[in-house]
């Protein structure tokens, strides 16, 4: 099961001594499947950010790190990250993961990169460049932009992968 194709784009189990879960806004923890906030903790977690009590309060809770990503556990405890939290977008009441519209843009065989982002709140939806649009294909919906934004640069880590942040604080 070397290149499992659904298993290869996990990000694994938790290691040996960290305990790893996924729970709803209620910190209710998830079924398998369903997507939620990844919380951790161990030994090798922080116990909070040095000197500012407001941050660490913020994602410390109970002994739990909130890390912030969005993601699901299968039934053998393999994690999926799905998104940020802060990059994740509502519309008429449904949660469409920007990754969701970057995989769509993706396809396009002149797409090199791309990066949905969050612009804010209008009457509970959150307005955004890269606004998805669904469309029914053969009966799938399908997360499609309804606008584009002419490229600007983006910063990548070493890894290559975008600094979302980074883009939003150059808004």
């Amino acid at each position: 099961r070397f290149l499992d194709l659904p298993r290869i784009r996990s990000c694994g189990q938790p290691a040996v001594g960290v305990d790893l879960r996924v729970v709803r806004e209620d910190r209710t923890p998830t079924s398998p499947g369903e997507v939620g906030e990844v919380e951790v903790r161990g030994p090798n977690v922080t116990i909070g950010y040095w000197q500012q009590p407001e941050a660490t309060a913020s994602v410390l809770r109970e002994g739990w790190y909130a890390t912030g990503d969005l993601g699901r556990m299968d039934g053998e405890s393999y994690l999926y990250l799905v998104d940020r939290a802060k990059d994740m977008i509502v519309t008429g009441g449904e949660n469409v993961y920007s990754t969701e519209v970057e995989e769509v843009l993706f396809r396009h065989p002149r797409v090199a990169e791309a990066a949905v982002e969050v612009l804010g709140r209008a009457y509970g939806n959150h307005a955004r460049r890269g606004h998805p649009h669904r469309r029914r294909s053969a009966g799938r919906r399908l997360r499609l932009p309804r606008r584009l934004r002419p490229p600007r640069p983006v910063p990548a880590t070493g890894f290559l992968e975008l600094q979302r942040r980074l883009g939003r604080d150059r808004r």
